[in-house]
């Protein structure tokens, strides 16, 4: 069974979209990301050292 969230303001549940496929374009960008970090493995630490610098900025939207 789909997934459903009710419409504000209506009574009535609407289908949640189904997944879309990744664009080729973003693939070929995601996988020259991974072969980068394939290469330079030292480059995950800056990665998550951003990534917990982003976290820690609570007036940030995250979701």
């Amino acid at each position: 069974m789909p997934s459903m969230y009710y419409k504000r303001g209506s009574g009535a549940p609407r289908s949640r979209r189904g997944n879309r496929a990744t664009p080729a374009l973003h693939m070929d960008y995601f996988e020259q990301v991974f072969a980068e970090l394939r290469r330079h493995p030292e480059k995950i630490a800056i990665v998550r050292h951003n990534i917990a610098e982003f976290q820690a900025q609570p007036f940030l939207k995250k979701g």
